[in-house]
């Protein structure tokens, strides 16, 4: 995630090209009214939509825990010294501890909450990384380019006068988990034999779109094959209706008209990511 404060107060630009996200706003004002719960809608109508957001949680029912489903996703996601480091954290000569299992905490993975081994000054021994942002998550690293923070530590009974003070140092990154993707078989699932032809600006996969193919019906305009931009190749049979809750931000549609590799026209629909995935009937 990044973000910078702009001088441009009047027109409302896309900051970047995606396939998958835009700005649903038509000027500041309406950006800033547009974050204030969903435009007035109610809680019902907020769950449908494609822009709703939750929290993760493994009960039935609404209840709050320090070690939940998405703590347990996160701390499987090293921080930049990658996968295999292993950091003990030791900040103030404390012992680091899992909250969840009670053993030597990993630092070198995401997490936002810990358990000092000894009750702390408020007489607590479960600390957050974040203080009061939730969503913060947090994992050390010992990379080189990576700015740290150097502090004077005097354990009980020294002092920096007499020089028995150590200089500590701790190097972190910072993680905010926006959007968790499920993947489905759908990604790989070819029936049809549909060529795939690799990125969509590379020679191969111009030939996609060439002479004018738009994937409408016709042998001399289905898409010749797919590639990374019109990933087509789940037959549309296999859902019961089109796609939805679709916006400006799509890219697809519902149903499309692609060449296997035998030259036979199929009708086929996305095979890629969905935030909403469209019914698919009983048989």
């Amino acid at each position: 995630m990044e973000g910078a404060w702009i001088s441009s107060t009047e027109d409302l630009n896309e900051p970047f090209e995606s396939d998958r996200h835009h700005l649903d706003a038509k000027d500041w004002f309406d950006l800033q009214v547009g974050g204030q719960f969903a435009r007035r809608r109610t809680l019902d109508e907020y769950m449908k939509l494609r822009g709703a957001r939750f929290n993760l949680n493994r009960h039935t029912r609404d209840q709050f825990d320090r070690w939940d489903l998405l703590d347990e996703i996160m701390a499987e996601i090293p921080g930049k010294d990658n996968y295999g480091a292993v950091l003990r954290d030791s900040t103030f000569n404390l012992n680091t501890l899992d909250v969840h299992t009670g053993q030597e905490l990993n630092a070198a993975n995401y997490h936002r909450w810990y358990l000092l081994a000894e009750d702390g000054a408020m007489g607590s021994n479960i600390a957050h990384r974040g203080f009061n942002d939730r969503n913060l998550f947090v994992a050390q690293n010992t990379r080189p380019e990576v700015a740290g923070i150097s502090y004077l530590y005097c354990a009980p009974g020294q002092s920096e006068e007499n020089g028995d003070c150590t200089m500590e140092s701790a190097k972190v990154s910072y993680a905010f988990p926006l959007e968790i993707i499920y993947l489905t078989p759908l990604h790989d699932w070819n029936p049809l034999n549909i060529a795939y032809k690799g990125e969509a600006n590379t020679p191969e996969g111009r030939t996609v779109l060439a002479g004018g193919r738009d994937g409408t019906f016709r042998p001399n305009k289905a898409l010749n094959g797919t590639n990374r931009r019109t990933y087509y190749r789940t037959p549309s049979a296999f859902f019961s209706d089109g796609e939805i809750n679709s916006d400006a931000a799509d890219t697809l549609d519902a149903f499309v008209a692609v060449l296997d590799v035998n030259g036979e026209v199929q009708n086929v629909t996305a095979s890629g990511v969905r935030i909403h995935l469209p019914a698919i009937p009983e048989y």
